[in-house]
């Protein structure tokens, strides 16, 4: 009896459940020639789905659970072999750890080179993979572009990230769409100096993490204030299966983080190149930028559009919360935004008292923009779940509906160019100079990333200029000098001036450079640090009034100087204009000289531009020039 129950369960194991054998495991594989699997092996979609670096054989991810092969990190061919191995692996209970469920993009991928017909059979088997909503939901994917951020060393040049739109919109926004974000693993309240140290040499992991779009909106708009941008992708049915299911498996796995070249918009590019025909991650040896990822995008959108397709179905400008608001504070009138005022200074008590002397209107329109600005003040404060802060937004509540309902206004929020429909960072400039005190020059300029106030590439009223360097051409006895080296240069010309109880917009500025002194009796190079600080004011559309105390060290007499100044932004079509004049201490007893600049560009289209620069401080110098950006 017992050899008649040992044999009817071997009959079972055998007709019911696949066991490890030789031949079992090679079915799939047997069905593949060596030319063939040597082609799959070399195909870019298969490197691309490992991470393997160009011009190299060996994956970036750091994490071993991502390979199946035991030296699949180096040999792309080993880990296909046991990718194909691994088809036809016995289930038994972990379903959920079988490749088939852990790397379903790739099998997906293979399932279009060669025969799979049980894959969604098989697949149909991962519980895990099954339950995940993106799968079904997702209708299309987009790139966010979020602007820079100083306050971040990280995020200086801006930042990218993707996020997936199921079309679900709750309370018409689309807040509880998932984003995919690539960032560094570090400790809480690391040193700077060490983030810093680090992040450029490649001290830290980090790793793909999937949040709502909710939490990327807190952070970026309504705390740090950072304007975005939103890249909606023309892919399809195939090409979008493909991407979730890579984002599937790479979720959580470590990658070494380099903040000038493995960032977050180097590795969105490695994923985007699983999907996409051409080579997104493109020029990027030395250094890359969210700013390249988003230019290579373009211009593999605009070689689509002669071909009658597109990549970028939509570009869509997300303004931040501090952007709303004054927008919406700018449409009240001088009383209405001045009892916004004296509300906010009085903790929004006597809510009543202030609103007498308006009329209906008046009131409505008062209490949406209190509304709105404790919304983002308390968010921006820390304290939007405080008790405090309810019993506020209570009272300013029942006020409002008290009042009968009104039709919505149509708020108008500037809208900001995208990035890439102003200029590319990387500047190449020639031209000429003369002066009272120096004979004639030609000089070249060069810079990988220049954002100037009178640049098509600055943000609205913000610099950012990095190693931009000027060399002079002289037929005398220097053939080339350095003239002029602005090694970081940033301007925050902040034009929302609206205050509202305690909050300071203040603007200001920084350099640190090497200039050529050019004198009657000597020329000598001057490294100086400068950093001023003050106001700025919108005085009209596209017309910008500031006010600056500036302090500077320098290598050459005199070393410590301040420079009251006052200075003016221009925009008029193509044109930008910029110019200062202050007056800078000289020596220590008392005595100042005038110091003034003037700027003209012509931004003939997104590629050339024409400028016309004249300083004075030492002497009066005349340049003109001609740059071209990359």
């Amino acid at each position: 009896m017992r050899t008649t129950y040992l044999a009817l369960l071997l009959i079972f194991i055998c007709t019911y459940i696949d066991p490890p054998t030789a031949s079992a495991t090679n079915i799939l594989r047997e069905s593949i020639s060596e030319q063939q699997l040597l082609l799959l092996a070399n195909d870019a979609t298969w490197l691309d789905l490992l991470h393997v670096e160009p011009g190299s054989m060996e994956s970036t991810v750091m994490t071993p659970d991502f390979f199946i092969a035991s030296n699949g990190r180096k040999n792309p061919k080993a880990e296909l072999e046991a990718t194909i191995a691994a088809y036809n692996m016995p289930w038994w209970e972990a379903r959920d750890k079988n490749p088939l469920c852990r790397f379903p993009a790739r099998y997906y991928w293979l399932s279009q080179k060669v025969p799979m017909p049980d894959l969604g059979f098989k697949q149909k088997e991962c519980q895990q993979l099954q339950q995940w909503p993106l799968l079904d939901s997702v209708q299309s994917i987009s790139v966010l572009m979020v602007s820079g951020y100083l306050g971040n060393p990280a995020s200086t040049f801006g930042h990218a990230l993707i996020k997936f739109n199921t079309e679900e919109q709750v309370h018409g926004s689309n807040l509880f769409d998932l984003t995919l974000n690539y960032g560094a693993l570090f400790p809480q309240g690391e040193n700077p100096f060490i983030y810093i140290a680090k992040g450029l040499t490649g001290g830290y992991e980090a790793v793909f993490s999937d949040r709502y779009y909710y939490n990327r909106d807190l952070v970026y708009s309504h705390t740090e204030f950072r304007e975005m941008w939103e890249y909606r992708l023309n892919l399809n049915d195939y090409e979008r299966r493909l991407f979730l299911y890579h984002v599937w498996e790479i979720t959580r796995k470590r990658f070494k983080y380099f903040f000038l070249k493995e960032n977050c918009a180097y590795k969105i590019a490695e994923l985007l190149d699983v999907v996409i025909a051409e080579d997104v991650l493109w020029n990027s040896d030395y250094w890359y930028a969210p700013l390249d990822l988003f230019n290579r995008l373009t211009t593999l959108d605009n070689r689509r559009r002669i071909n009658n397709d597109q990549l970028i179905s939509e570009i869509k400008y997300l303004p931040s919360s501090q952007r709303k608001l004054y927008s919406q504070l700018k449409f009240l009138s001088d009383d209405e935004l001045g009892s916004v005022k004296q509300i906010v200074k009085q903790q929004y008590k006597n809510i009543g008292k202030q609103l007498d002397r308006f009329d209906s209107q008046g009131k409505t329109q008062i209490l949406d923009a209190l509304l709105t600005y404790h919304q983002y003040e308390s968010i921006a404060n820390g304290d939007s779940t405080s008790p405090d802060f309810k019993e506020r937004q209570q009272g300013l509540l029942n006020a409002r509906f008290s009042l009968p309902a009104s039709h919505d206004t149509n708020l108008v929020i500037p809208e900001i160019l995208a990035p890439t429909r102003r200029s590319p960072p990387i500047k190449v400039g020639t031209g000429f100079r003369l002066g009272d005190d120096i004979r004639s020059f030609a000089f070249l300029n060069w810079s990988p990333y220049s954002a100037e106030l009178v640049g098509q590439n600055s943000h609205t009223t913000d610099e950012l200029v990095v190693l931009d360097v000027t060399v002079g051409i002289d037929d005398g006895d220097r053939f080339l000098f350095f003239d002029k080296i602005d090694f970081l240069k940033i301007a925050h010309l902040n034009t929302m001036s609206i205050q509202i109880d305690e909050q300071k917009p203040w603007s200001w500025q920084l350099r640190f450079g090497l200039d050529q002194i050019y004198e009657k009796q000597r020329e000598s190079l001057d490294l100086s640090m400068n950093f001023g600080f003050g106001r700025a004011w919108e005085v009209f559309n596209d017309v910008t009034f500031y006010a600056m105390l500036d302090i500077a060290g320098h290598s050459e007499a005199t070393n410590f100087r301040a420079t009251p100044q006052l200075g003016l932004l221009v925009k008029q079509g193509d044109f930008k204009a910029f110019g200062y004049y202050g007056r800078e201490t000289e020596g220590y007893s008392g005595q100042h000289k005038q110091k003034w600049e003037g700027t003209v560009q012509y931004n003939a289209s997104s590629k050339y531009a024409f400028k016309v620069n004249v300083t004075s401080q030492n002497s009066t110098i005349y340049s003109f020039g001609i740059s071209r950006f990359y």
